[in-house]
């Protein structure tokens, strides 16, 4: 009968475990949830305020000429393809992850994947007179990840500090990250992606700044952290959709400050080379 009794208590303890620990990934998902859902309602308002205004001012017949009037139409337009931009990256976001729509992880070739990124950007590039360096990588090392979900993120990242700069190089080098925790299936060795030279330090001192904490408050940023007044969306808000589509794929994204400007690194399991998978 003590046996039972053990047993029964035992069971109660481990519901009582799960259950607990249920309850704090709910309240992490909802401070989650809450702190993205602030970053994009901010992010709504220039676009759609600036729709609102351009509306007011032709209904009010405040336009002095037929020309100026389809100027702020255009105006308008571009706005509203913002606010679509933005409203169809987080929709894709969502599914991804509700589970409405799955990741296709794979074995991805890290030097085929920089190649890529490389042949989508090199347009951006040579507009602005910038030079995108990748360093050699080891044809043996792949990471699992989607790859189109992982060619849009390592794209964005890469693009977005374009229109930040005036002159140089965006760096890209890939090395195996030794996390100080034995690998094993569940913590699979790590291969980091540094984008280097993306920011200069004068324009983002502290790196926590780019990457606000989902409790941050949106609506009253520091005048001192805004970005140029045509970069949208946000740099914050980017660069938050990356870091959560980055961590579906089982990896993570990490903004360092450092003596010659801040850089973005991404970090995504290794996969071991086995016939099996390829």
């Amino acid at each position: 009968m003590p046996d039972d009794a053990d047993d029964t208590i035992y069971d109660l303890a481990t519901q009582l475990q799960q259950s607990q620990l249920a309850c704090r990934l709910a309240q992490e998902m909802a401070r989650f949830q809450a702190g993205l859902l602030g970053r994009v309602a901010h992010e709504l308002r220039s676009p759609l305020n600036r729709i609102l205004g351009i509306h007011q001012m032709i209904l009010a017949d405040l336009c002095d000429s037929p020309e100026e009037e389809r100027e702020f139409l255009a105006q308008s337009q571009a706005a509203a393809q913002q606010l679509l931009q933005l409203l169809t990256r987080v929709s894709d976001l969502s599914k991804l992850a509700y589970g409405t729509e799955k990741l296709d992880i794979q074995p991805l070739q890290v030097q085929g994947i920089l190649q890529n990124v490389a042949d989508r950007t090199q347009l951006q590039f040579a507009n602005r007179n910038l030079r995108l360096q990748i360093a050699a990588v080891d044809p043996d090392w792949y990471v699992l990840a989607d790859p189109v979900v992982l060619l849009q993120v390592l794209v964005n990242l890469v693009e977005t500090p374009i229109a930040y700069l005036e002159r140089g190089t965006i760096a890209i080098a890939a090395a195996l990250k030794d996390t100080g925790i034995p690998t094993s299936e569940a913590h699979p060795p790590q291969v980091s992606l540094t984008i280097a030279g993306a920011f200069p330090t004068t324009l983002w001192p502290d790196p926590i700044t780019m990457l606000p904490s989902p409790s941050e408050e949106t609506d009253h940023p520091s005048p001192s952290h805004q970005p140029p007044p045509d970069i949208w969306p946000s740099l914050g808000l980017s660069l938050t959709i990356n870091q959560t589509l980055l961590e579906l794929m089982g990896g993570q994204l990490d903004v360092i400050a450092s003596e010659t400007g801040t850089q973005l690194r991404c970090m995504l399991p290794l996969c071991p080379l086995d016939d099996e998978l390829f």
